[in-house]
């Protein structure tokens, strides 16, 4: 299952853009570009106009323009498998995907000219047009996306521009892993070793996957590399990344609304080779009966049945 695509190298894009998407990546997206003066629009289901983000100790109070036709450089932050359907009524537009999972460029590529994006930072929508964040964090964009990481700049993002998007990509895939023990075990259980584990044994197993099947992971835009990101869950007990500052990721979100996450990383890594435990932690995840629900040691258990499994 490779990713390859065609991304289109442009020096330079419509210094106007729409973010289509109000969940929270899109509202903070959007709410950020307006606080730093970028010509902005938001557009999709729930938009409003005035917009209060939350992070890192600030609040931004800001107005951005609700329209219901995108405008200029579509920034788009979607469920990847929302992907194709819009890209097709944008025929010939420029998308900038700012999507989870490793579909999103392929599926936009069919209709659009694609900028590649990757979303390192958390965010949570606590209400229409209210988000909290956990800082003005990491937004890594194809090389060529001039002026896009500029204009990413004006709103205070860390902005990494990479040599190989599609790399990048699937590095997100795999750090996303780690958002499932996050959500799923509970706080108390966060500081221990076993929780450490639970996450390096993921990313391992994906990482090892995905060099059978010939792709890359090495960032290409100067973030720690897999092999970093596994060591430092084992240094340091693993730690709660879902609820740095209270801000909880999307997969405790939607285990909190008693609904199924729609984002299926461990399925995703499957499907590239041999994968048991990171397809137990789905199983898991499928019968949750909400966040915080399991043990640490209930988790490391079930990773270690799923690998004597025949």
């Amino acid at each position: 299952m490779s990713m390859t695509v065609n991304l289109v190298p442009l020096s330079a894009v419509p210094t106007r853009y729409t973010v289509f998407g109000a969940g929270s990546v899109g509202t903070v997206l959007a709410g950020l570009l307006a606080d730093g003066g970028v010509d902005v629009r938001l557009a999709g289901r729930g938009a409003v106009s005035d917009l209060v983000l939350e992070g890192n100790g600030e609040t931004v109070r800001t107005r951005v323009p609700v329209v219901n036709e995108t405008e200029g450089t579509i920034l788009l932050c979607v469920h990847e498998t929302d992907v194709a359907e819009l890209c097709a009524g944008w025929a010939g537009r420029t998308v900038v995907t700012l999507c989870n999972g490793v579909t999103a460029e392929k599926a936009a590529a069919q209709w659009c000219d694609v900028i590649g994006g990757v979303w390192r930072f958390t965010c949570e929508l606590l209400a229409p047009g209210h988000a909290r964040f956990t800082r003005r964090g990491r937004v890594i964009v194809q090389r060529t996306a001039l002026p896009l990481a500029d204009d990413l700049r004006r709103a205070g993002l860390d902005v990494g521009e990479s040599d190989d998007i599609g790399a990048d990509v699937r590095l997100k895939l795999c750090l996303n892993l780690a958002s499932t023990p996050n959500a799923l075990i509970r706080p108390a259980d966060h500081a221990t070793s076993a929780f450490g584990e639970i996450k390096a044994r993921l990313l391992e197993e994906a990482r090892d996957v995905l060099a059978a099947a010939g792709l890359s992971v090495d960032p290409g835009a100067g973030d720690r590399t897999l092999d970093e990101e596994i060591e430092l869950h084992r240094q340091t007990g693993g730690g709660s990344r879902c609820r740095i500052g209270m801000v909880h990721n999307d997969t405790w979100r939607t285990l909190s609304r008693c609904r199924k996450p729609k984002e299926r990383y461990h399925t995703a890594v499957a499907r590239w080779g041999a994968a048991p435990q990171n397809r137990a932690m789905g199983a898991l995840l499928d019968r949750a009966t909400g966040p915080e629900c399991y043990t640490a040691r209930e988790v490391l258990a079930a990773l270690d049945e799923a690998l004597i499994q025949p």
